[in-house]
């Protein structure tokens, strides 16, 4: 990319602005310190070693993503937790309605909030390893999609409204088990099985995607029924989901739809959203 895109600004806010380019330089003088460390008595040409300084820079940047959940995590949490949303002055009934209006879909806020509140917590205690190693083997990506399954093993949840995440952690937990006892062990306890599972998740987050969702999910989520009809020439698309369904949903489409949400029983307010829709 040309070097001017440089002086594009990272945010509407200039004091941001400044600390965020200032982080540029750090980034670059961090990657040179980590790899001249490493490659110390070693002969390598100047653009080799810029080469891979670059790319460490690339690496370090993964720290950005973390960094960034942990603080929105931390921010959802105050607000949840001080009972702000009832006191924003507007119109907000809920966290959901904030974090929409701020630019986080529904299941980023899910995922969200049981990594920063669950899932990190956990690893940082229990893992062995720092929550910051653990994403830079695993990414972000794979994380959101071992989300469910993490946290229906770190809680324990005997049961969830996820059948497939349901039958995930069966597989995984009859999977440790079967090992165990091919491994002349006795029968493992719940808390056992379940740490163990975690960590089986975790490893599989090392494999390619499709290897990993084939570990973690070894059940693919039924297709969407729906039914589409036109009238006066405009296409109304009505869908039959269940929570999986609606998970998958939320994923492939993200931010492409706005769809509002009508508690049962509201037939006036649903009426009023689909007069909405005809206009």
């Amino acid at each position: 990319m040309p070097s001017s895109q440089l002086a594009i600004s990272p945010s509407t806010n200039s004091e941001l602005s400044d600390v965020l380019r200032d982080l540029h330089s750090s980034l670059e003088q961090a990657a040179a310190n980590a790899i001249n460390q490493e490659t110390d008595g070693q002969q390598w040409t100047a653009l080799e070693k810029r080469a891979m300084v670059k790319v460490r820079v690339l690496q370090l940047l993964n720290g950005f993503d973390l960094a960034t959940i942990l603080e929105r995590g931390q921010t959802l949490h105050e607000i949840d937790q001080e009972g702000l949303v009832g006191v924003f002055p507007g119109n907000y009934h809920s966290l959901e309605e904030i974090a929409a209006d701020v630019g986080i879909s529904t299941a980023e806020l899910s995922d969200t909030r049981a990594l920063c509140d669950i899932i990190f917590p956990w690893l940082e205690a229990n893992s062995g390893k720092p929550v910051a190693e653990w994403w830079d083997q695993v990414g972000k990506s794979k994380f959101r999609e071992m989300v469910p399954v993490l946290r229906a093993l770190i809680t324990g949840a005997a049961t969830t409204d996820r059948a497939s995440v349901a039958e995930a952690v069966r597989n995984i937990l009859d999977n440790v088990q079967a090992t165990a006892s091919a491994a002349g062990q006795d029968q493992l306890s719940q808390d056992e099985l379940r740490y163990q599972g975690i960590l089986n998740v975790l490893e599989a987050g090392h494999l390619p995607v499709l290897e990993m969702r084939r570990v973690i999910h070894p059940n693919h989520t039924p297709d969407i029924a729906g039914v589409r009809f036109t009238r006066d020439g405009v296409n109304y698309i009505v869908l039959k989901t269940s929570p999986d369904q609606e998970v998958m949903f939320a994923r492939l489409m993200g931010t492409h739809t706005n769809i509002v949400t009508v508690p049962a029983g509201d037939h006036e307010r649903l009426v009023g959203q689909i007069e909405t829709l005809r206009l």
